[in-house]
């Protein structure tokens, strides 16, 4: 074994490693151990129960004197070497890992109980190092929390001689002047020297905007931001906060009114988008602002380049979505919104927009399926049920539409807008009865909590459900509310069409009803439908040429045909003994409609007039001319 060497005392490592605190610690550490070691080297090797030496294994004996014990590994040195030189802390640093080890010690402080103790161990840190801007600020915001804005203010002041090349004391001062002390000057010249400092931080520009605007010195706003425009910064936060307060001074009221300050916007959006990299924060929030300021086309591949880094991010394919769909390229969104459905099924309102998509693709059926999804996720979308309720209705599925307004009734009982379309549904359901119910019930709702409701349309409506239940009188005073209410000649001329016709259909006020056809006439003079019901009130009147020419226009004008024309026409040819016209005319009208449930009796009509025509005597020749 080496010599033996005196350890040194503790205050040989006081001397070396500091006189305090921990330095002395660890050093009475070390010399514990290094006794500890060096009492365990001299003591005798092998069991101390049998008072006698292991012996050495026989390899080692043939080599070795009688009694040799090998050296065993020493795991504690009992030999203190001084460190090397270059290892030594200097004072300096020594002040700084002190102070770091307290300002650490703070923050453990503050996280277990707060108070004064952690802002006692934050002061101690600082003035071993009064350069640490970081933590002068944050003992500066407890000051200002404690309400002494004279203590944080003195406090950044101390630490701007301290670390005069730090901006985050001058940014801390200048709001301090600002918000605390009303002193928008000092801010601004605060905030001023934190941008000389720093020119690529984006916080003293911002600050600086907001101290302008506050003074009514909006004027120096411009300036500003195209200095900030030239700074040296590669870092896309930088450029995208920039691009954010360019939108915001020059962009906020109409996006697209000043070219100039459109163009220096994107530029600095580009910037962000060039050192952004792979970003999809970044790359998102530069395709908003491309959405925002009608650049669709420049948005859509940002969108893209998002998904395609992160496919679970369906906020971007749904944007990408509604960019395709501004674009008029429905297929692409409609593949886009079907990929994030993939990715996450449970999406209600991708299954809306499909929905959309499809309804405008004429898709009806896809539509209808997308609505469902869309509700089954999101049972309380008001708008989603009125979208699918009325597609149902307007592709006649009048079944499926009672089932979807029932239970949109059920959820929200008080939208009398909901029992109101139920009406129309079970009308077109055949449901006569529960219809008019239904109307009623909406009308007596809407009176007291939606009267706005109750329009023209409405009306419209109720008579159509009042006349299909065989309430022609009440349909009337239906169809006349709404005349009273309705301002478009159109719909003045359908709802005068429709009280005409139905009182000429029903042998009623006949005159009258004319008055009414002939008044839609005037308003839509080539409408097919009107020119049919002018036809029939001939017919009524026994005016059979009248009514022949009325329905023939009739016929010219209806694209495509339709089946009640064509039913009209054949009755008037009958009635002009032109039994192959009428029958003519009537088996047209079953092809176009052999659903219709007036088909038993046109059938009977076709055959009653062919038996007819067979009975009748067939006339002789007619006599020769007399010379």
């Amino acid at each position: 074994m080496r010599p033996k060497t005196p350890s040194p005392g503790p205050e040989w490592f006081g001397g070396v490693l500091g006189s305090k605190g921990w330095r002395r610690r660890v050093g009475a550490a070390f010399f514990v151990v290094a006794c500890c070691a060096r009492a365990a080297a001299s003591a005798p090797s092998g069991n101390p129960a049998h008072g006698k030496k292991t012996p050495p294994p026989p390899a080692v004996a043939a080599e070795h004197p009688a009694g040799y014990l090998p050296e065993m590994a020493v795991v504690y040195d009992d030999v203190y070497r001084p460190p090397a030189k270059d290892l030594l802390l200097g004072q300096d640093a020594e002040r700084k890992a002190e102070s770091n080890a307290r300002f650490m010690h703070g923050l453990l402080l503050e996280d277990a109980s707060g108070g004064t103790d952690a802002q006692t161990e934050y002061l101690k840190a600082l003035s071993l190092d009064p350069t640490n801007a970081r933590l002068a600020v944050k003992v500066a915001w407890l000051y200002l929390a404690q309400g002494d804005t004279p203590a944080a203010v003195n406090l950044l002041k101390e630490t701007t001689k301290a670390a005069p090349k730090q901006p985050q004391p001058y940014l801390a001062l200048a709001y301090l002047y600002f918000s605390n002390l009303d002193k928008p000057a000092e801010a601004a010249k605060y905030a001023e020297q934190a941008v000389a400092i720093d020119p690529g931080s984006i916080f003293g520009y911002a600050y600086l905007r907001e101290i302008y605007k506050a003074q009514g010195q909006e004027g120096k706003v411009p300036a500003l931001l195209d200095r900030a425009a030239k700074a040296d910064s590669k870092d896309a936060f930088f450029w995208l906060q920039l691009g954010a307060l360019y939108a915001e001074v020059y962009l906020a009221q109409d996006p697209g009114k000043d070219g100039d300050a459109l163009r220096k916007t994107t530029q600095v959006f580009q910037k962000a988008l060039s050192f952004g990299g792979d970003d999809v924060d970044i790359i998102e929030k530069i395709a908003d602002f491309f959405v925002a300021t009608q650049q669709i086309a420049e948005a859509a591949p940002l969108y893209q380049r998002v998904v395609d880094i992160d496919p679970a991010r369906n906020a971007a394919r749904d944007s990408l979505a509604r960019c395709y769909i501004a674009l008029k390229q429905p297929d692409k969104a409609a593949t886009a919104l079907e990929d994030s459905i993939k990715q996450n099924p449970v999406q209600p309102h991708a299954y809306e927009a499909l929905a959309e998509i499809y309804k405008d693709a004429g898709q009806e059926e896809k539509a209808i399926r997308n609505y469902e999804q869309s509700l089954l996720l999101n049972p309380g979308d008001v708008r989603g049920y009125e979208d699918l309720a009325k597609m149902l209705l307007r592709r006649s599925q009048a079944e499926h539409a009672v089932k979807v307004l029932t239970e949109a009734r059920r959820r929200f009982p008080d939208l009398p807008g909901f029992t109101y379309l139920l009406g129309v549904a079970l009308e077109e359901n055949k449901q006569h009865q529960q219809a008019l119910a239904t109307m009623e019930q909406a009308e007596v709702d809407a009176q007291s909590t939606q009267p706005t409701m109750l329009d023209s349309q409405f009306y419209f409506e109720f008579g159509r459900v009042a006349d299909q239940a065989g309430l022609q009188d009440k349909a009337a005073d239906m169809f006349q509310k709404s005349l009273g209410l309705e301002d478009d000649p159109r719909m003045i001329a359908q709802t005068s069409n429709y009280l005409g016709y139905m009182w000429v259909e029903h042998d009623q006020h006949l005159d009258e009803g004319g008055d009414f056809i002939k008044k839609a006439l005037e308003i839509d003079p080539d409408n097919g439908a009107y020119l049919d019901s002018l036809g029939w009130y001939y017919y009524k009147k026994n005016q059979f040429p009248q009514a022949l020419e009325q329905l023939q226009r009739a016929v010219e004008k209806t694209q495509p045909a339709d089946a009640t024309v064509l039913e009209h026409l054949g009755d008037i040819y009958l009635k002009l003994n032109d039994t192959a016209k009428a029958v003519d005319a009537w088996k047209q009208a079953l092809e176009l409609d052999p659903q219709n449930p007036n088909v038993p009796a046109l059938n009977k009509k076709i055959a009653d007039t062919k038996a007819a025509a067979q009975a009748a005597p067939t006339p002789g020749p007619s006599a020769p001319p007399k010379s």
